[in-house]
């Protein structure tokens, strides 16, 4: 059996560094010449263009970079409890596999290690599994379902970026971080429940999910930062009681329809609302000091704004091509800065 693979013993430990047979079924293992094999090596099957099944069995530890990146052929991999780590790129590109499931002893799964699996339609992660590194799942975009474990913890930037036929996920409480772009371009995606820990959603995390129309967001959430944008038919959604900022996050949501911003709120970032041209009516809360340019801008529908409390100054074009508008306001305003808006002043105030 020595004889097809290629191998090094460094530190104690044996190490696959490529396989020379000519079998398509090929099962790693778990000892060569007495010596137990801990690690798959770096790039080990790279672009094989027969490999079609790989078994890992119970002692190796370790799948390194690129193990089997390029291997377009592989359909199937089964993994043994064992396994802690999958590397970076580790499974890119494998462009026939169609399903993986990820024992629990798998802490991380490394940065881009199943990006481009064009195939992959369902991914199973174990309780276990604590951290996704960035672009794990990247362009799968047939991935339709991905079950994530209890005690994941951190979901790190565009994971699963343009994954454009995934519908079921469920984010499950004791997540404390979702990256930027996570869920960018999932357009099969039409609702998400985000758990109770989460203190803010970072740019563009649900950005161009065309059909995500129902969004559950948790008390524990403070900013929001760009992380709604374009998402078309999202008609509703409940903000959080202590939230504190809103930056950007709602450009173009041409459903929204309704929304009430809680008395938390003290800072409204420009375009934060631009475009969202079914909405009616808006509160502005006490402590909010300024409305940025395009704030609102392009909201063609909105007729009535509540204003209250410290608002100083409206920048131009924060209501601009909003020919409804209708303001009433609580308080005089220091400085106006604003372009073809009609604004009714509160004399007693």
């Amino acid at each position: 059996m020595a004889s097809v693979w290629k191998s090094e013993i460094l530190n104690g430990e044996l190490s696959i560094l490529a396989y020379k047979g000519k079998e398509t079924d090929v099962c790693i293992p778990r000892e060569l010449d007495g010596v137990p094999v801990k690690k798959i090596g770096l790039d080990a099957f790279r672009n094989s263009k027969k490999l079609k099944k790989i078994q890992i069995h119970e002692g190796i530890e370790d799948v390194m970079g690129g193990s089997f990146r390029g291997c377009k052929e592989l359909e199937t991999v089964i993994f043994s409890h064992g396994v802690k780590d999958i590397g970076s790129e580790a499974f890119k590109g494998c462009l026939k596999l169609k399903e993986v499931n990820l024992p629990g002893s798998i802490k991380e799964i490394g940065h881009s290690a199943f990006m481009e699996c064009l195939s992959l339609e369902k991914a199973v992660l174990n309780e276990g599994t604590t951290k996704i590194r960035f672009s794990a799942f990247e362009f799968c975009s047939a991935l339709r379902e991905v079950i994530l474990p209890q005690g994941l913890q951190i979901i790190e930037d565009r994971t699963f970026y343009k994954c454009v036929n995934l519908q079921n996920l469920l984010l499950k409480p004791g997540l404390s971080s979702i990256g930027r772009e996570t869920f960018w371009g999932c357009k099969a995606l039409t609702e998400i429940n985000i758990p109770n820990g989460i203190e803010s959603l970072d740019n563009m995390t649900f950005a161009f999910c065309e059909n995500l129309s129902k969004v559950t967001l948790p008390d524990s959430i403070k900013k929001l930062w760009n992380c709604f944008c374009n998402c078309e038919k999202l008609s509703s959604v409940i903000l959080p009681k202590q939230l504190k900022e809103i930056r950007g996050s709602f450009e173009y949501c041409k459903s929204l329809e309704e929304l009430t911003l809680p008395e938390s709120v003290t800072l409204i970032e420009g375009n934060s609302f631009e475009g969202c041209k079914n909405l009616k009516n808006i509160n502005i809360p006490k402590e909010v000091l300024f409305i940025f340019s395009k704030t609102f801008a392009g909201c063609t529908n909105l007729s009535h704004v509540d204003l209250q409390g410290n608002l100083t100054a409206i920048y131009k074009d924060a209501f601009k091509d909003c020919p409804n508008l209708d303001i009433n306001f609580k308080k005089r305003i220091e400085s106006i800065m604003t372009e073809k808006s009609r604004y009714y002043w509160d004399q007693a105030a």
